[in-house]
Parts: C-alpha cells; sequence; structure tokens
C-alpha cells in the first residue's frame, strides 16, 4: 500500500480555482486531438500572426505540446498552448528571452492565448476556462511551474482570478 502524498496548500488552491474556472467556462474546453480541431487551432495562430491560414502548419514546439482548445458549438473561440519540457531543448520563453527558467526539466511552457475575432468582445471566461485546463494538464504530468511571456494589461487580467 502506497503512502499518499500530502497536496500543499498552494497547489491545492490552484487546483480548486482550475476546477471553477472550467465550471464557469460558458464553452466547452479541452485539448484539441483530432485534425480537423488542430487545424482550426493552427489557422486562429497563423491568422493572428499575419500569415496565410494555407500556412497553418504546426511549428518546432508543436512536437511536445498541447493545443488547448475553446469551442462553441463547431466555432473555435480560443486557444492556448502548453508546451511540455524535452531534456536538452529550450522551451518557447526561454528562446523568446534568450534565458533559462529554472528548475530545468520541471517547467511547462504557456502561450499563445488568442481569442477568435468574433469572440472577443467578452473572452474573460474563455481563457479563465483555458488556463484551468493547461493547469490541470500540467498537474496531471506532475508540474506545477508553468512559465510565458504576458503584457502588462495580461498580468493585471491574471491578478483578478
Amino acid at each position: 500500500m502506497s503512502a499518499r502524498t500530502e497536496v500543499p496548500p498552494a497547489i491545492a488552491a490552484l487546483d480548486a480555482l482550475a476546477g471553477q474556472l472550467l465550471l464557469r467556462a460558458g464553452v466547452r474546453i479541452g485539448v484539441a486531438h483530432t485534425i480537423v480541431e488542430l487545424g482550426s487551432v493552427h489557422r486562429l495562430r497563423h491568422r493572428h500572426v499575419g500569415t496565410e491560414p494555407e500556412a497553418g502548419e504546426p511549428d518546432p514546439y508543436d512536437d511536445h505540446a498541447l493545443q488547448l482548445a475553446a469551442w462553441r458549438g463547431t466555432a473555435l473561440v480560443a486557444t492556448m498552448r502548453l508546451v511540455l519540457p524535452v531534456p536538452g531543448r529550450r522551451l518557447p520563453t526561454e528562446d523568446a528571452f534568450d534565458l533559462d527558467i529554472e528548475p530545468r526539466g520541471e517547467v511547462v511552457d504557456l502561450g499563445g492565448l488568442l481569442v477568435g475575432p468574433a469572440f472577443r468582445g467578452d473572452p474573460h471566461r474563455a481563457w479563465g476556462g483555458l488556463f484551468a485546463l493547461a493547469w490541470q494538464e500540467a498537474r496531471a504530468r506532475s508540474y506545477t511551474v508553468l512559465a510565458g511571456a504576458a503584457s502588462t494589461q495580461l498580468v493585471e487580467r491574471y491578478r483578478t482570478l
């Protein structure tokens, strides 16, 4: 019989918050798995960065990433990417800012939050649900440290959570 590991209070609080955010998301939140779902995620990403929709190809980080998505019916509302660590390979935030994030191998990279143009009026619940799913997916893989870059405005939104 194995001993049950006690969850630190801060981690337990984040687990509870993630559950609440998912319940209040108001959209279907999940990991994109199918070719159709992944194609929608990549097209939204490439439209956002100004490339042609046909260029909706994965980038090198996508090999070790989970594409998180928020859907209303069949319409993609928003997406976010969770990049898992790979030994000997930097995370996107490390590459973008030429830095090393510690503890090595124990950090997941969260980024690429994008909201579809038709849904930009009130994305709070959708992106809250995406962050909640990111936390749950990281925790399911025994990670508790997330890294990423954000604007001052987005950091203020995070604080409201």
